[in-house]
C-alpha cells in the first residue's frame, strides 16, 4: 500500500519539500473508522522512506473533540521518527484489527474510511483516502486536501465532520 500515491496533493507537497538525497521526517498521522471503531495512528518512516502505520490508539465513543484532538496531536508528534525496515519495531496491522474487533484485513476494509493528516507549513493538510477494498487505500485523484489552520483540535472537528458525511464509494 502506498502512503502517498503519485499524483495526490500530499505526494506533490512532499516532493516539493523533501530532498531527493535523503528521506525526511514529517508529522503524519491517519484516522481510521472501521466496524464502528475510531482509530488514530502515527505514520513513521523507515530508513528506506516507507511510511509505516504504528502504535494505533482507540478513540472512545462518544467522541470528545478535545480528547480526540489530543490523540491526533500525540500521533503527529510520535510520527516524527524513523523505525526499522525489518519489522523489529513491531509493525503489524494486527493491532488495528483488534481495535476494530474484526478477524481479517478484508473484514476491516469492508466499511473502512481513512483520513490522512499531515502537518505542513500552511497548517494541517487533511485528505480522505479512497477505500480500494483488498488493495488498501489510495488517494482520491479528484480530491484536493483541505488545509486546516489552527490546532489539532480544529483538525479533530474537521475529521469528525468528514466521517459524519456520506462515505465515498468502495471500488
Amino acid at each position: 500500500m502506498k502512503i502517498f500515491p503519485e499524483g495526490s496533493a500530499l505526494f506533490k507537497w512532499l516532493r516539493k519539500w523533501a530532498s531527493p538525497a535523503s528521506v525526511k521526517l514529517h508529522h503524519h498521522a491517519v484516522v481510521y473508522r472501521s466496524n464502528g471503531a475510531l482509530i488514530v495512528a502515527p505514520i513513521a518512516r523507515s530508513k528506506a522512506g516507507i511510511g509505516l502505520e504504528i502504535e494505533p490508539s482507540f478513540v472512545p465513543q462518544p467522541i470528545d473533540a478535545r480528547l480526540f484532538g489530543g490523540q491526533i496531536e500525540e500521533a503527529l508528534t510520535r510520527s516524527y521518527r524513523f523505525v526499522s525496515d525489518t519489522g523489529k519495531d513491531g509493525f503489524s496491522f494486527q493491532p488495528f484489527l483488534k481495535i476494530a474487533k474484526v478477524r481479517s484485513y478484508r473484514a476491516f476494509m469492508r466499511d473502512a474510511r481513512r483520513i490522512s493528516i499531515l502537518k505542513s507549513p500552511e497548517g494541517f493538510l487533511v485528505e480522505e483516502d479512497e477505500n480500494r477494498g483488498s488493495k488498501g487505500f489510495g488517494s482520491d485523484r479528484g480530491a484536493e486536501p483541505i488545509i486546516v489552520p489552527g490546532t489539532a483540535f480544529d483538525v479533530a472537528q474537521m475529521v469528525q465532520s468528514l466521517l459524519e458525511s456520506d462515505p465515498p464509494k468502495v471500488r
